[in-house]
Formats: C-alpha cells, sequence, structure tokens
C-alpha cells in the first residue's frame, strides 16, 4: 500500500500547500486513470476477453505507471531493477505510440 500511496502521491496531502505543485492533482488523476486501464485489461485477460483489450492503450498506460515508479525511487538505470523498467518503458512507449 505504501508503493500505491507514494506513486499516486497520497504521501503528498501531509505537506504544506505552499510547497504543492499545481499540476500535482492533474498527475494523480492521471496515474489513476492509467492504472485503471491496466486493471480493465488484467480482468479482461482473465475472463478470455483478451480480444476486448486496447492493447496500445494499456501499453500507454503501464508506460506511464513505470514513468511514475521511476520517478519517485532512486533507480539506477544501468544495473539491476533500473535497467530493465528503462528498457520496459522505452518498448512500451514505442509500441503505444505505433
Amino acid at each position: 500500500m505504501d508503493t500505491f500511496n507514494k506513486l499516486s502521491g497520497g504521501d503528498d496531502h501531509n505537506k504544506s500547500n505552499s510547497n504543492s505543485n499545481p499540476h500535482q492533482s492533474s498527475s494523480n488523476s492521471h496515474l489513476m486513470s492509467s492504472a485503471k486501464v491496466v486493471a480493465e485489461a488484467a480482468q479482461l485477460a482473465a475472463n478470455k476477453q483478451s480480444n476486448k483489450i486496447d492493447k496500445h492503450k494499456v501499453a500507454g498506460a503501464t508506460a506511464d505507471l513505470l514513468d511514475a515508479a521511476k520517478k519517485h525511487h532512486m533507480f539506477d538505470e544501468t544495473q539491476g531493477v533500473g535497467k530493465y523498467l528503462n528498457k520496459a518503458d522505452g518498448y512500451l512507449h514505442k509500441y503505444a505510440n505505433k
């Protein structure tokens, strides 16, 4: 749950409003929309309705979630998990823009 709060900016509501970013709520709502797209695709896949999934839209939403994870965590993009996140992010952005 902590990871979700970090990704969605849930921990930010305890900070003072003078330091808040005016675009924070729109990026949080965008992340929530992306998470919803991915969750709906997972439900369709689980119900064997993969033909109804907009794969390009899901790839873009997943890339947005990975971008947020990379932003909020200090991953070394040259090794370990960071390397794989970077590769996956690049692949998903390319697929989403086809």
